[in-house]
């Protein structure tokens, strides 16, 4: 296990060809995001960077990358012309998301040098959102209610420049089998998804239920050759979506019974795109209502203040600047109130929740007892944590900032060495 202080390109071309089971990384979305430099270099483009990874990937090998709404297109073509195969996109929905919208009339009335006019205030968080400008010189959570003063502001009242963002998409990518998929899984341990280790969590089995993997598909009895009634577990298969633990997201998916009716009968059983579980009633199949909304899919938090500090506690606090801070200096923030100045010791402005990252870990994971994964782009460790979580026997991470290593190391020596610290840390 190893973390390594250096250019990802560099340090790939040192690497043996065929030495890793799996890639997880969480490129730079390349879109210069609060000025740092490391997000504004191309590298997540490059074709050459990719090329280096799929060398050093065994066949079969299945990569996992996050992107940007905006630019994540980018990086699955140059992903694909890198020779992997982009087998799908993970949606990651979440409702934390901060819109960094400009207000198209404020910048109106400051082109022409007005001064806004206040109206009146609000508190962030409450009521309907007006269509007034707000003035955010004022601290705290509540806010002055502006008006434009002008005709052309006036006009262009409301209208802002993007939308609140509210997922981020993951790339699932493959290096080709050699072969077939089966004779791939053997010969180098690589090759399909860990589906059943990956399954969400759904309500308790029916009395009765047989193990899959205990005489998995038996349906005929030995001695009499008649059907053994089979039911199948009641455990989610793991979807291309993911979802932000929280109401507001759960209210996404409501019941909706009409979208979920039963199937009756043997010629209707073929319709398996409902959800729920099939069990035997006196004469027919038929399906067994179960859960009926979101929770099919698999939920994890966005990154929490407790989260991105623990273990961090002998670093000294460092202020992470508003990324919407104006050319003159006047800190203003987004129309919602949105992301302010603040003292921060892990300075990683993009960091993943470690409950996602083992999630993700875990499904590429091959059965195997050598799995070794590597993690380029590493940042502050949460794919690496979530790696070694997940049951990765060995991890190779490349970061170019030290300042991200640093972090990293102490971060993986408070969740994975220090067994006492994690267990007051609990993700899932």
């Amino acid at each position: 296990m190893s973390f390594v202080c250096g250019d990802v390109i560099e340090e790939l071309k040192k690497m043996p060809d065929n030495c890793f089971h799996g890639c997880l990384t969480d490129v730079p979305y390349e879109l210069g995001f609060m000025n740092k430099k490391w997000d504004q270099t191309g590298i997540a483009f490059n074709v050459d960077m990719w090329k280096e990874l799929y060398r050093v990937l065994k066949p079969g090998s299945y990569l996992l990358s996050f992107g940007g709404t905006r630019t994540f297109h980018r990086i699955a073509c140059a992903i694909e012309d890198a020779r992997f195969i982009v087998k799908d996109t993970i949606m990651w929905i979440f409702s934390s998301g901060f819109p960094k919208a400009a207000d198209i009339s404020k910048h109106i009335d400051r082109m022409k040098g007005l001064q806004r006019e206040v109206v009146g205030q609000r508190t962030d968080g409450t009521g309907k959102q007006p269509l007034k400008m707000y003035n955010h010189g004022k601290s705290g959570s509540t806010f002055n209610v502006t008006e434009s003063t002008c005709a052309e502001s006036t006009q262009w009242e409301g209208y802002k420049s993007c939308l609140k963002p509210a997922y981020e998409p993951i790339i699932v990518a493959q290096k080709p089998c050699e072969g077939t998929i089966a004779a791939n899984c053997l010969k180098y341990g690589t090759g399909a998804l860990n589906i059943e280790n990956c399954r969400v969590p759904g309500q308790p089995r029916n009395p009765g239920f047989k193990n899959p993997h205990e005489s998995h598909r038996d349906m005929m009895s030995t001695s009499n050759r008649k059907l053994i009634d089979y039911q199948s577990p009641c455990d989610r298969f793991p979807a291309n979506i993911i979802l932000e633990n929280c109401d507001e997201v759960k209210n996404m998916f409501p019941n909706a019974p009409g979208q979920q009716g039963d199937l009756v009968g043997h010629d209707k059983r073929s319709k398996g795109n409902c959800y729920g579980e099939y069990g035997p009633s006196p004469d027919h199949y038929r399906r067994i209502e179960t859960v009926k909304n979101a929770s099919r899919f698999f939920y994890t938090a966005k990154v929490s203040q407790r989260e991105r500090n623990a273990g961090l506690e002998m670093l000294s606090d460092t202020l992470q600047k508003n990324p919407m801070r104006s050319a003159n200096g006047s800190g203003e923030k987004n129309f919602q109130g949105g992301f302010q100045d603040k003292m921060v010791k892990n300075t990683h402005p993009t960091l993943k929740p470690i409950s996602l990252t083992t999630y993700l870990a875990k499904l590429i994971l091959p059965p195997i007892d050598n799995s070794n994964i590597i993690i380029p782009f590493a940042g502050t460790g949460s794919e690496v944590i979530g790696a070694v979580k997940a049951g990765w026997h060995t991890f190779t991470a490349i970061e170019k900032e030290k300042e991200y290593v640093d972090i990293s190391e102490k971060r993986y020596k408070f969740w994975i060495t220090d067994k006492e610290n994690d267990d007051q840390y609990t993700l899932f």
